[in-house]
């Protein structure tokens, strides 16, 4: 979920900005242009976690910027096929649910990955788990805000023009194996186990 990436870059350094620490000023300028950003194959990155080299600065020839080649881990949250998240439910549509970590909005659970039985109202626009036994058959709501847990399924990685609509990490999930789906269908059966 959380992992450290490494990373490269060279940082630009204006006379002005050195009164602080010459350390603290790259990472205040790496966490200025990462932090909340999504790198291709590398995730939604987070925070500075550590230098792994600071090359030689130099100046260019006609120049007041510092330039300042490092190489760094950064902290980034990815997400991998067989992880188990609990998240929270965003909204739900005819196509499936949308789950939120509440910094991270593009976990989809289509339809076909609900727990059988599952159907969509259009007037409430939530998803409704319809569980039948040989008794009878009780409905379990996917309200928004509620607790769930998912199965990662794939995460994938677009190329989003500027200006335009869509997350450049897609990451789809599944709710359709026990233990899966809304928190709240499963602790009746926990506090039991417990008692």
């Amino acid at each position: 979920m959380f992992v450290t990436a490494e990373l490269e870059h060279t940082v630009q350094i204006e006379p002005d900005e050195l009164d602080v620490k010459f350390e603290d000023c790259i990472v205040e300028k790496l966490n200025a242009m990462l932090s909340g950003k999504i790198i291709k194959d590398v995730g939604l990155c987070i925070t500075f976690f550590s230098f792994t080299k600071i090359s030689p600065s130099y100046i260019p020839q006609g120049a007041a910027t510092i330039f300042v080649p490092v190489s760094f881990r950064y902290l980034v949250f990815v997400l991998t096929q067989g992880e188990v998240l609990d998240c929270y439910i965003l909204k739900g549509t005819p196509e499936g649910i949308y789950c939120t970590t509440r910094f991270f909005e593009d976990i989809f659970v289509p339809r076909a990955n609900m727990p059988e039985g599952s159907l969509f109202d259009e007037n409430t626009q939530t998803w409704n788990w319809h569980y039948k036994n040989e008794e009878n058959e009780m409905v379990f709501a996917m309200d928004t805000d509620l607790e769930a847990r998912v199965l990662i399924e794939s995460t994938t990685y677009k190329d989003v023009k500027v200006g335009k609509h869509g997350s450049p990490m897609v990451v789809t999930a599944s709710m359709n194996a026990p233990g899966l789906g809304c928190l709240s269908w499963w602790q009746s059966d926990e506090t039991e186990e417990e008692a």
